[in-house]
C-alpha cells in the first residue's frame, strides 16, 4: 500500500477549510476569527476587538493583505516546505493570481509531485496541473467523499447578536409615556452589520392596539414614545 502526501493550501483569508475535518494545525491557515462583516482595517493592523480567551484579551490583528503585502513567515515557511514534500497539491476555489501564494503549488513539481486545480474559472496555472476541474468546490469534494465512502460532518455555525433597549425618560404624573429605543445588532460594534439576521419583528402583547413593527433594513432600530410593559421580538435567521 502506498501513502500519498497531500498538501492543501488556503490563502486570502477566505476560511474555506473551517468546516472540514482537517486539523487546523496541519495546514497553513491565516484566520483565527471569522467575521461576517467588512473589517475596518487592512495590512495586519489592530482591530477594535480583542481575543475572546479570558487569559489573553489582547487586541486582534486583521489578516487582510494589501496587494503589496508579504505573507506572514509563520504561515509561509511551512506552506513552502509542505509543497516541496507533497505528492499532490490541491488548489481549491482560488484564481491562483496573487503572488507569492500562487507559485507555491509549483514547488511540488520539482520533486515529482502533481497539481490538482478545482475552480470555476480558468487559472494561469492550469497548464501546469495534472487535473483541472471547472466546477463548484463543494460539489466536487462532496462527490469525492461519496466515492471514498466518507462522511462529511455538518458545519454548525455559532454566531451572536445583541438586543439593546434604551429608555430616555421616565413616566411622570402628567405624562405616562416613555421614550425608548430598541436596537438589534452585532456584538462586535454598533455599526457592524449582522448578515445572518434577515429582519426583526416587534410586537406588544400588552398593547393589542399597537401595530406590529417590522424592521427589514439594517441597522435594526425602533424608536417609540409609548407606555408598554412587555414586547416580543422575532428574528428570522439565514440558514435556520
Amino acid at each position: 500500500m502506498s501513502i500519498a502526501c497531500i498538501c492543501v493550501l488556503e490563502y486570502q483569508g477566505r476560511n474555506l477549510l473551517s468546516c472540514t475535518a482537517i486539523l487546523f494545525e496541519k495546514f497553513a491557515h491565516l484566520v483565527e476569527y471569522m467575521r461576517d462583516f467588512e473589517i475596518e482595517t487592512i495590512g495586519m493592523k489592530k482591530t477594535p476587538r480583542r481575543c475572546s480567551d479570558v487569559k489573553c484579551g489582547s487586541r486582534l490583528k486583521d489578516t487582510v493583505l494589501d496587494w503589496e503585502d508579504a505573507l506572514p513567515p509563520v504561515e509561509m515557511n511551512p506552506a513552502e516546505e509542505n509543497c516541496r514534500m507533497a505528492d499532490v497539491v490541491l488548489c481549491l476555489g482560488t484564481s491562483l493570481q496573487i503572488t507569492p501564494a500562487c507559485n507555491l503549488p509549483l514547488k511540488s513539481l520539482r520533486g515529482g509531485g502533481k497539481i490538482v486545480i478545482v475552480n470555476l474559472q480558468q487559472t494561469p496555472k492550469d497548464k501546469k496541473a495534472s487535473l483541472v476541474v471547472h466546477a463548484p468546490v463543494d460539489k466536487v469534494i462532496a462527490g469525492v467523499m461519496r466515492h471514498l465512502n466518507l462522511w462529511i460532518p455538518p458545519y454548525v455555525r455559532v454566531d451572536l447578536f445583541q438586543i439593546n433597549l434604551d429608555q430616555y425618560s421616565r413616566p411622570s404624573r402628567s405624562d405616562k409615556y416613555v421614550k425608548w429605543a430598541l436596537r438589534v445588532g452585532s456584538v462586535h460594534r454598533p455599526k457592524a452589520p449582522s448578515p445572518f439576521v434577515q429582519s426583526v419583528e416587534v410586537s406588544f402583547s400588552d398593547r393589542p392596539d399597537l401595530k406590529t413593527a417590522i424592521l427589514n433594513k439594517q441597522p435594526f432600530k425602533l424608536k417609540r414614545r409609548k407606555q408598554i410593559t412587555s414586547a416580543m421580538i422575532r428574528t428570522p435567521l439565514f440558514g435556520s
